[in-house]
């Protein structure tokens, strides 16, 4: 299969290569893209398969089913142009780092966390609506290069203003109070109110939160009780439903009283 990694690892070099004139380091060892912007850092990371394969004999000229520009091919489309021409997957992530979060953090009696990430996810959920998944397919000879362009430009248009979207934490606070933010999740939403924002604000994200999932209600109560009896678990640490989670993300912010059981916010 090291026709496979290195199919992988050109298209990798290539993306970085057409981004290099945005700002960003590539480290070719990690296949990932780093750019350093005061307290932040945007970061651009690949990932392949080690089930990728080759077929024995090469195809030369056929997409077969599939648009050389479309990364978001239907699962048919892809299975198709798979089962003639192999498949060699390239995904996409992205994450935002703060220094100033992460001192925050470190700050707290209790961090949930203590890395620098903002918020992160597939590239494909921040392009265009309803798009969540990119499926890029480096297998195909023929539709490969248009691939790797598709890549670059998805990241220019849809990343980069991202990016300079999050060097505004006021306008983040006032968006992420007024609606749920899918990119950023409730937990990521709910730090970074607290650190750029206020408690009252973040407060009402945990109150908008259960009011949406009402089913959240039982296990954050209970869960509520038991941390304050137990104490709070190391940080990245992760279990339970949502519910569970959110009581422990609400008591480490200081959201919730810890040495008291107090009224949840739902009340």
């Amino acid at each position: 299969m090291g026709d496979c990694r290195s199919i992988y690892l050109n298209a990798c070099a290539e993306v970085a290569s057409d981004l290099a004139s945005n700002g960003f380091h590539y480290l070719k060892s990690r296949q990932l893209m780093i750019k350093q912007d005061l307290d932040l850092t945007f970061r651009i990371s690949f990932q392949s398969d080690p089930s990728n394969w080759l077929p024995k004999e090469s195809v030369e000229g056929v997409i077969t089913g599939a648009n050389a520009r479309d990364v978001f091919a239907s699962t048919k489309a892809v299975e198709r142009e798979a089962t003639i021409h192999g498949f060699v997957s390239m995904l996409v992530w992205w994450n935002v780092g703060s220094s100033r979060m992460q001192t925050w953090r470190r700050s707290l009696q209790h961090p949930v966390r203590t890395d620098d990430v903002v918020a992160g996810g597939a590239l494909g959920d921040l392009v265009g609506n309803g798009r969540t998944w990119m499926i890029v397919n480096l297998a195909n000879r023929a539709a490969r290069a248009e691939r790797v362009r598709t890549v670059a430009n998805l990241i220019r248009k849809w990343a980069l203003p991202y990016f300079q979207h999050l060097r505004e934490p006021g306008k983040i606070v006032d968006e992420l109070v007024k609606a749920p933010n899918e990119v950023f999740g409730i937990f990521f939403s709910l730090e970074y109110v607290a650190c750029h924002g206020s408690k009252v604000a973040a407060r009402s994200i945990i109150k908008r939160h259960l009011s949406t999932y009402p089913y959240l209600r039982g296990s954050y109560k209970q869960a509520l009780s038991e941390f304050r009896q137990n104490g709070l678990p190391r940080p990245h640490t992760r279990y339970g439903d949502g519910g569970v989670q959110l009581a422990l993300v609400a008591l480490a912010l200081g959201l919730e009283p810890m040495k008291r059981r107090g009224d949840s916010p739902d009340d």
